[in-house]
């Protein structure tokens, strides 16, 4: 395994020229901010940790606000941080504060509005909390590029991301995961012993984190409590899917560890099997809305498709492909519909008033009902002419017959 996390470090971590020009990238562009009074402008994320692989064409950059000076005008520095950005192109964006992006020669900066804080006490936003985690990852900085490993790893096998249409791991998740375990590899082998439910609290804030913190906050199937922040689960975004996949990707990975686990898969519509493919045109806007949105159309149709036991999947890059494998592509002529037990006298009556040829199986009632649409293309068709789904995306197309 260390033979192959070595030769994987060679080809996820940027190289020095890479760093170097990045690092020109962000200093040309920060002279660009314009000065103002209590505002502090830091680079941020992945790129002031020195924790980015390979490739990255994007950066964070803080606009730090004097917390004395707007404590009370914590809605406001939005605005006043719009008046500092003297770059043209710049595009603001709604979240829990208004953030604003700006893409020079292909570089993608966000600036983000937050308040100079330094506890998360003091926070009067979760965006406030984000330098702290910086902090946080380069006191431990001895597991950069265990991080690094760790970050190509989780994107290679899709388990990358935080965003409602992913529900993986977000970078600093990722970060953490990895300087408790103490290095990539012990993570890795300690993810493929994980059980349905795994309780992680770094800092041993809790005797018992379950009941000592807000049940909303432990849904997940990964609590991780964040080391700066004691009432907070740092992993509340993460699925069951995605968890699923880490554990049995991990497993694979100790039983058989091979570089080819930090490389993505092109996407290559090419090699889509499915009785269905649909290619599907999103809507313009925020990513995390725009992927939402496929992602409840996905499902929209995933449920429609459930008497032909489907098993679905989906992939979007600038366009969405959607494509199902299906038991059988026709329904039989009559399908059974469920009633109440035979026991609740007025509920039998009803449904044999609304079912003429009823019946009883299995202490039930039940009645035989004449399908409308049978073919599962009729069916689709139906499905993404409905406003559910014209409402979420631009347009949806056949791509097989």
């Amino acid at each position: 395994m260390k033979k192959v996390l070595a030769e994987a470090l060679e080809v996820v971590k940027p190289s020095e020229e890479e760093r170097n020009d990045v690092s020109d990238r962000v200093k040309s562009f920060m002279k660009k901010l314009k000065k103002h009074t209590g505002v502090q402008f830091q680079l941020g994320g992945s790129g002031a940790k020195g924790t980015w692989t390979k490739g990255i064409k994007d950066a964070d950059v803080y606009a730090k606000f004097s917390l004395s000076m707007y404590k009370d005008k914590s809605a406001e520095i939005s605005d006043v941080l719009e008046k500092l950005i003297k770059v043209k192109g710049v595009k603001r964006l709604h979240g829990s504060r208004d953030y604003y992006q700006v893409r020079v020669d292909g570089f993608l900066f966000e600036i983000i509005p937050i308040m100079n804080i330094t506890n998360a006490d003091q926070a009067l936003n979760i965006t406030d909390i984000s330098p702290l985690h910086t902090k946080y990852v380069i006191k431990n900085k001895k597991y950069q590029d265990d991080i690094i490993l760790a970050k190509a790893f989780f994107k290679a096998n899709g388990i990358y991301g935080a965003e409602s249409y992913i529900k993986g791991m977000s970078g600093y998740v990722i970060e953490v995961l990895v300087i408790h375990y103490g290095g990539f590899e012990k993570f890795v082998r300690a993810c493929a012993k994980w059980g349905e439910k795994v309780v992680l609290d770094p800092k041993k804030y809790h005797k018992n984190v379950l009941l000592e913190v807000n049940k909303s906050k432990l849904d997940s199937p990964l609590i991780l409590i964040d080391p700066v922040e004691r009432g907070r689960n740092a992993a509340a975004a993460v699925g069951e899917e995605k968890f699923a996949d880490l554990v049995s990707v991990c497993k694979k990975f100790v039983k058989k560890a091979k570089s080819d686990y930090f490389i993505p898969q092109i996407f290559s519509l090419d090699k889509v099997k499915g009785d269905i493919v649909l290619e599907v045109s999103a809507k313009s806007g925020k990513q995390d809305v725009v992927g939402s949105k496929l992602l409840k159309v996905f499902e929209y149709v995933d449920k429609r498709l459930d008497d032909f036991s489907p098993k679905g999947e989906w992939h979007w890059d600038g366009k969405a492909w959607m494509w199902w494998k299906l038991k059988h592509v026709k329904l039989s002529e009559y399908e059974e519909r469920i009633g109440p037990p035979v026991k609740i006298e007025h509920a039998v009556k009803k449904f044999k008033k609304k079912y003429r040829k009823a019946f009883v199986k299995k202490g039930r009632m039940y009645a035989k009902v004449k399908r409308d649409e049978r073919d599962v293309k009729d069916i689709v068709n139906a499905v993404i002419r409905e406003k559910y789904v014209q409402e979420r995306v631009k347009g949806v197309k056949w791509l097989t017959n």
